[in-house]
C-alpha cells in the first residue's frame, strides 16, 4: 500500500479569532431558541467570547490548540470508560492514558 504524505500538518491549529467567535455565536444562537431554561449556558458563552475578543490572535492559537489536544484526549478516555463499563478486552491496552498523565503531568500527551 502506498502511503501518502499530507501536504499540510493537522495539528496545527490555523483557526482565527473571528472563526471562534463565529462558532460561539452559533452556539448562543442555538440555546437562545430555549433562553429561560439555557439561561446560564448562554451567559457563560458570552462571557467566553468577551474573554476572545480580549486575547490577542498568538494567544488564541496558543489556548485553543493546547483545548483540542485536551478535549481529543478527554474523548479517547470516554471512550476508553465506555469499553472498560462494557467490559471489552482492549480497554486495558490502552487504560495507560491516565496514568501517563498523572505521573509526567500533561505534557505527556500535548507532546504526542
Amino acid at each position: 500500500m502506498k502511503k501518502h504524505k499530507l501536504d499540510y500538518n493537522p495539528d496545527e491549529f490555523i483557526l482565527t479569532k473571528e472563526d471562534i467567535l463565529f462558532f460561539v455565536d452559533q452556539i448562543i444562537k442555538y440555546w437562545n431558541k430555549h433562553p429561560i431554561e439555557n439561561f446560564k449556558l448562554i451567559t457563560g458563552a458570552r462571557l467566553q467570547k468577551a474573554g476572545i475578543q480580549f486575547q490577542s490572535e498568538e494567544s488564541i492559537q496558543s489556548t485553543w490548540s493546547m483545548l483540542i489536544k485536551v478535549i481529543l484526549h478527554l474523548q479517547r478516555e470516554n471512550g476508553l470508560a465506555h469499553a472498560f463499563r462494557n467490559g471489552e478486552s482492549w480497554a486495558a491496552t490502552l487504560g495507560g492514558i491516565r496514568k501517563k498523565v498523572s505521573e509526567q503531568g500533561i505534557e505527556a500527551i500535548l507532546d504526542d
